[in-house]
């Protein structure tokens, strides 16, 4: 059985996971704390944009019956993100 995402929720998914993967990578290559610096501000704005993402797929998966499983395996995609980011804090 193969698992349907919503477009939108699963890229936001992988671009919010690349981007942390390259400031991790950048961090850890380089030993720049500019990098950290740079990893807080983009731990705000990954948030802010997934969390609008988030809400517009359970409010989609309330709305839109057709898709409702799509709408709600991309919301719960986007909450995978959450020990992601601690993983990588902690990482740092």
């Amino acid at each position: 059985m193969k698992v349907k995402f919503n477009y939108e929720g699963r890229n936001t998914f992988l671009i919010s996971l690349m981007g942390g993967s390259l400031i991790l990578f950048g961090y850890l290559l380089s030993g720049s704390y500019k990098f950290a610096f740079i990893a807080f501000y983009y731990i705000i704005l990954a948030f802010v944009i997934n969390l609008i993402v988030f809400i517009s797929e359970i409010i989609s998966a309330i709305i839109k019956k057709e898709n409702r499983v799509a709408h709600i395996n991309s919301a719960i995609l986007l909450l995978v993100n959450i020990p992601i980011v601690f993983l990588y804090l902690f990482i740092f």
